[in-house]
């Protein structure tokens, strides 16, 4: 009954035909697909190089941790006293994300609270040499800056505004590097860089990608799947095939002849 309610809310009445909407997962399959042609690893090295250097640290988190735009922003340096906080943890160079910035129904009414979901909470590795040179920049942020706590916070040490790290950061990096308006990633696009990257380089381990996205189903992680290159693992299973058969182009006919096309009868018309 339930995929019958769904199936019709889908359809739409165009005069006398109906017509079938796509769902929500063929949306997002279709969103990702463009999406993943605007993140290549050639587009991403642009788009970092013409970043602002003051701005590169926020860049190259987003990329190499995956974190959705809003728990980037609500993240905060870990404290022992407040562990349910979560934040950047310098000593086991991991990511503890259990907070993230909400949106209120006006920008004024933001707020934080949890994750998307309960899979949100979740602890992301960093890099050893990048958790070094996140500790480096935190050091040095001016105290009256880091007072309210925020890892990534505005000139004034206020929470930051996703909306503007997309406009002023991203998006004019991507207008210095060349990029049109249909060819620039949006900031989530930027998770959607670390889930190819991890994916193609851990041998497609979507279980634990899925863990480290946050995911609240593998279906989500999965949509990934056509988007991961595997050359040994294609070739194994061509193979497998192939060599189950047998099938050779040049072998022998049914008679012996060493030319299958001998026994074909030419069809000559007469004029």
């Amino acid at each position: 009954l339930k995929s019958n309610v769904a199936r019709d809310a889908r359809l739409k009445e165009n005069g006398d035909h109906r017509v079938m909407l796509p769902s929500k997962k063929a949306r997002s399959i279709h969103n990702l697909e463009k999406s993943i042609g605007k993140i290549t690893p050639q587009t991403i090295l642009s788009i970092f190089q013409h970043a602002a250097p003051e701005h590169r640290m926020k860049l190259k988190f987003a990329i190499e941790t995956g974190l959705r735009a809003g728990e980037q922003v609500a993240l905060r340096v870990m404290d022992k006293k407040k562990p349910e906080l979560g934040g950047v943890d310098f000593k086991a160079n991991v990511v503890r994300v259990r907070i993230a910035k909400k949106r209120g129904r006006l920008a004024s009414l933001d707020f934080i609270g949890g994750p998307k979901s309960a899979k949100g909470r979740r602890t992301v590795p960093l890099d050893p040499d990048f958790s070094t040179a996140l500790k480096e920049y935190w050091m040095a942020m001016p105290v009256e800056i880091k007072a309210e706590g925020w890892l990534f916070p505005t000139e004034k040490g206020t929470l930051g505004d996703n909306n503007n790290w997309r406009k002023r950061i991203l998006y004019r990096a991507c207008e210095k590097a060349g990029l049109s308006k249909d060819e620039r990633p949006t900031w989530h696009g930027l998770r959607h860089a670390y889930a190819t990257a991890y994916l193609n380089k851990r041998g497609g381990d979507f279980t634990r990608a899925m863990e480290l996205m946050g995911h609240a189903d593998m279906s989500t992680t999965l949509m990934y799947k056509e988007h991961v290159e595997d050359v040994e693992r294609d070739e194994a299973d061509a193979s497998a095939v192939a060599d189950y058969y047998g099938l050779d182009l040049d072998m022998d006919g049914p008679d012996g002849s060493d030319d299958p096309q001998g026994k074909v009868v030419k069809l000559v018309v007469n004029s």
